[in-house]
């Protein structure tokens, strides 16, 4: 399998931008570091996975897999949590703040379109919370989204399965993401400094209920 071609790094000197791209330029498309550089956890987001093989879809629910970005303090990156992993999502072990390294990572294609994927942890070492990598000050939400040719980052959208919008952590109540926003109503309109009749009407009632007051 051709490697994936490798974009110049959205941070010079960044640890985290370097070993995602020398993950990309492996044949195998898995790396695997012993010394893995410090990263802080900024997000972990869950959506629905697909159905497991071989399982009646309508007897069986749907679980759930997720997406960790994370920061060395000179870029971000968003990945994609192997299921093995899911567990410590679930007992709260990798969550917001905390530092890990990334001990072996994969690139997987998505199957749904054509020539993309996205960086998967498969092993991680967990370290302190919180990370002393968030306390440098700055806003780490301006740093750099790691991306390259082929390796999608979709900041505001799960990056498996076809996903459009991701579910809160702990409930099912309350999707969001960039493709699920609510409904807002538009905004007053002035015309040549005339207010429009929604806005004579309002006012008319609101004169109204006063008059019935006094």
């Amino acid at each position: 399998m051709t490697p994936l071609p490798v974009d110049p790094p959205p941070a010079a000197g960044s640890p985290l931008s370097a070993s995602l791209d020398q993950l990309l330029a492996c044949a195998a498309l898995r790396h695997t570091e012993d010394r893995a550089g410090r990263v802080a956890v900024l997000a972990v987001q869950r959506y629905l996975s697909e159905p497991t093989a071989g399982v009646d879809s309508h007897r069986a629910p749907h679980s759930y897999c997720y997406d960790v970005t994370v920061t060395d303090g000179q870029c971000r990156a968003k990945c994609h949590l192997a299921a093995d992993l899911s567990h410590l999502v679930h007992n709260n072990e990798l969550r917001t703040g905390r530092e890990l390294r990334m001990t072996r990572c994969s690139f997987v294609y998505d199957e749904r379109r054509l020539g993309q994927g996205a960086v998967c942890i498969e092993a991680v070492e967990l370290g302190p919370d919180p990370s002393e990598l968030l306390r440098t000050g700055g806003d780490v939400r301006l740093l750099p989204l790691w991306s390259r040719a082929g390796a999608a980052c979709r900041s505001g959208a799960p990056l498996q399965f076809g996903r459009k919008h991701y579910l809160p952590l702990w409930n099912n109540e309350d999707p969001y993401g960039e493709l699920w926003r609510p409904h807002r109503p538009p905004a007053p309109v002035t015309v040549e400094g005339k207010r429009t009749r929604d806005q004579v009407s309002l006012c008319g009632s609101i004169h109204q209920c006063q008059s019935q007051q006094m």
